[in-house]
């Protein structure tokens, strides 16, 4: 008996044998299997049940039923649904080198989809891909297929981490000479850290504030705010900017606040309170400079 040995179920598939004058052909098929076509001729064609078994083709004439010939069948399905995607599910964004993956079973290929502005650059459609995240997350998507069709999807929900981003940027300060005063700036993203830098040209060029120092005396240099105290005149013109870096890459960098030493009195002292008793005398003292 010629035809498929392993067909797949549902499809309808032709098998027969050497066709010889005066004979008619009987055929029996496993159970769920039916005949659709060629009576009792050498060719038939019938559609593939669920499990396999023994095709009899059975040849007769006036004289009676010869020997019958058989051939063993099995039947084949679409995949089933693939393993759960491995991967990360957050990656940074534009990260490179990314590996989704989802278990191998052989004689199945596989069909990948990935978010909008994602990219492909390894695997074809093997199980295992290297992609490129693009700025946004979506649906990491998998198809497995065989000669008998697609099985059903498995999927992968994904977002993306971006890098940090400033959301409010330092202000100028304008103070009296020896006052304090700071800069602030605020940032939004995973695991941010602060460096602020200093500029003595205008803003041409910064520097890393990495020591308090003096004139002015820096504090809090790698926090969100900056602190300066015992500001001099000669601090007039300084610029101060913050680079917040992540998780995830580029780093952020803030505008330039302008430093302004105006030369009027700043209050480097404030007065206490005191308590004192009805009929005896106090005094309260301030401190400024300028």
């Amino acid at each position: 008996i010629t035809g498929a040995t392993s067909p797949c179920q549902g499809s309808s598939q032709p098998y027969s044998v050497t066709n010889v004058a005066g004979i008619t052909y009987t055929w029996s098929f496993p159970t769920g299997w039916s005949q659709t076509g060629g009576g009792t001729t050498n060719s038939v064609t019938a559609t593939v049940g669920t499990i396999g078994g023994t095709i009899t083709v059975t040849p007769s004439n006036g004289c009676g039923s010869g020997t019958a010939r058989t051939l063993t069948v099995t039947t084949s399905s679409t995949p089933a649904q693939p393993s759960a995607v491995s991967g990360t599910t957050s990656p940074c964004q534009s990260t490179t080198g990314l590996t989704y993956s989802v278990t191998n079973v052989a004689g199945v290929s596989y069909t990948w989809t990935l978010p909008s502005g994602w990219s492909q650059t390894a695997g074809g459609t093997t199980n295992s891909i290297t992609v490129t995240a693009g700025t946004s997350g979506g649906t990491i998507t998998v198809t497995p297929s065989n000669g008998c069709g697609n099985g059903t999807v498995q999927t992968l929900v994904v977002s993306v981490t971006p890098g940090p981003s400033i959301t409010g940027q330092p202000a100028n300060s304008t103070i009296g000479v020896g006052g304090n005063t700071s800069f602030n700036v605020t940032a939004s993203g995973s695991g941010l850290t602060y460096q602020w830098q200093v500029s003595t040209n205008g803003g041409s060029t910064y520097n890393n504030i990495t020591a308090a120092g003096s004139n002015p005396t820096y504090a809090d240099w790698t926090t969100a705010t900056l602190s300066l105290t015992g500001v001099g005149a000669g601090n007039s013109g300084y610029y101060y900017r913050c680079i917040v870096s992540g998780t995830c890459a580029p780093s952020a960098t803030s505008s330039g606040a302008l430093l302004t030493v105006d030369g009027s009195p700043a209050i480097t002292s404030q007065p206490t309170s005191v308590s004192v008793c009805d009929g005896n005398n106090t005094s309260f003292s301030v401190t400024a400079s300028g």
